[in-house]
């Protein structure tokens, strides 16, 4: 056997080395990324729960939360700074997850789940109301987002389940 034959066996097996190498690692980075994005979507789901669960538990918060979408001219300031304040809770998580969107990090079918919702309560005349005096305190970025899907709810009235619940 020769040196040069030698030597082209070895650079054959070092380049199939090479490519299996970098075969396992984007394997590697694909399986990181897709951990990364439901961890990410685990947490904003944590804390959806979470602010569902602060609405819901308890009968007077659920009231007013209610009456807040509603409008209801009954509210009194303090309720409607508890409304605005519960509604701030909700910008919060929907500011992270605006910026998780922007760099992949969230995955795409809780994104579209939590958009309908907050479609749904777009449509609502105490968001908007709401939302026309609290939307300085937002990104561009949610403000744009949150602009048209009060459009939206506004061209396609059926989706806001939340109004029809209080009347």
């Amino acid at each position: 056997m020769n040196w040069d034959a030698i030597g082209a066996a070895g650079e054959i097996i070092g380049a199939a080395a090479v490519v299996v190498s970098l075969s396992y690692l984007a394997i590697q980075i694909r399986t990181s990324n897709r951990a990364v994005k439901q961890a990410a979507s685990r947490e904003i789901m944590d804390e959806i729960f979470n602010w569902y669960g602060q609405i819901s538990n308890d009968v007077t918060i659920s009231d007013l939360w209610l009456r807040g979408c509603a409008k209801d001219s009954s509210l009194t300031k303090a309720e409607v700074f508890q409304f605005s304040v519960i509604m701030q809770q909700a910008v919060v998580i929907w500011e992270r997850m605006s910026h998780l969107e922007e760099s992949g990090e969230i995955e795409q079918w809780f994104l579209d789940h939590v958009k309908a919702a907050r479609r749904t309560m777009a449509g609502s005349p105490g968001f908007q109301s709401w939302f026309q005096a609290s939307q300085r305190d937002m990104s561009d970025h949610l403000r744009n987002k949150l602009l048209e899907e009060i459009e939206a709810s506004i061209r396609q009235p059926q989706l806001n389940t939340v109004e029809s619940t209080t009347g």
